[in-house]
């Protein structure tokens, strides 16, 4: 086989890889982190989506929603009730929404059970960079969050939104909340 065929094959699998991707259901994924910590989705917790205003009712599966398709170009707000916490995002459209995706909704009450960017890579107190990979903080593993006066902070509330793409894809952070230290 000749490296044309071969590069043609390759395409081929991608592309067939692309199409597999995007025929599966357009859930979202809800995930609760709790200084960094899984807490489990209980009943208790409510999800409300709302598209231009209107309410979106969803196919319930506890840490999966599944949505039926909306005006690409509809702005979205989602809303999550888990006991006291209220997390509101309204940070996308309908385009998103369409593809599905994961949410993260995160609180941050002790910044010592969080690892920074800084620890994560032993980097030496004297660097120049410490400073601000001391206060860029790993979340659910793959995600970087800057909270430069994290010292200051009592408590943070924020989301994070990872719209299903294929390949390499970015994501969006909503800050909540931020309660500062008397």
């Amino acid at each position: 086989m000749d490296s044309i065929t071969a590069s043609k094959q390759e395409k081929n699998i991608d592309s067939l890889d692309e199409v597999l991707f995007y025929q599966q259901p357009n859930y979202l994924n809800i995930k609760i982190l709790h200084n960094n910590k899984e807490k489990i989705v209980l009943n208790k917790t409510r999800i409300q989506l709302f598209s231009n205003g209107i309410e979106i009712k969803g196919i319930d599966t506890t840490t999966k929603i599944l949505f039926h398709k909306v005006d690409p170009d509809a702005k979205i707000e989602l809303k999550l009730y888990d006991g006291k916490e209220v997390y509101t995002f309204s940070g996308f459209f309908g385009k998103d929404l369409n593809k599905g995706g994961d949410f993260y909704f995160v609180t941050i009450s002790n910044f010592n059970k969080i690892s920074s960017r800084a620890e994560e890579n032993s980097m030496d107190y004297n660097s120049p960079d410490y400073k601000t990979y001391r206060s860029r903080f790993i979340i659910a593993k793959d995600y970087s969050v800057d909270i430069p006066e994290y010292k200051k902070i009592k408590k943070i509330n924020f989301i994070i939104f990872r719209p299903r793409e294929y390949g390499d894809g970015t994501y969006i952070t909503s800050i909540e909340n931020i309660e500062y230290r008397k």
